[in-house]
């Protein structure tokens, strides 16, 4: 009995269980790269389109423009 393993096994020989099909992973890549792009490409038009901005929009349109640059480099460092 001294050298009985009554604990788990160390090897899985590659079995693995999902929780969410490998479809929904994938749809789930394309719809959070989307969300991250969309913002980005729309404040990038907003900025460069209107020339007669005042102050704060341009503010507004530069801080959505610069944290959607961000969530992309977060985006891209995930993987």
């Amino acid at each position: 009995m001294m050298g009985a393993n009554y604990g788990r096994r160390k090897e899985d020989n590659g079995f693995k269980i999902d929780m969410f099909p490998r479809w929904l992973n994938i749809v789930m890549i394309i719809l959070k790269g989307s969300l991250v792009l969309i913002p980005f490409i729309i404040s990038s038009i907003a900025m460069f389109w209107e020339s007669n901005m005042s102050i704060m929009e341009s503010g507004l349109w530069n801080c959505i423009w610069i944290m959607s640059l961000l969530q992309i480099i977060n985006y891209a460092d995930e993987k």
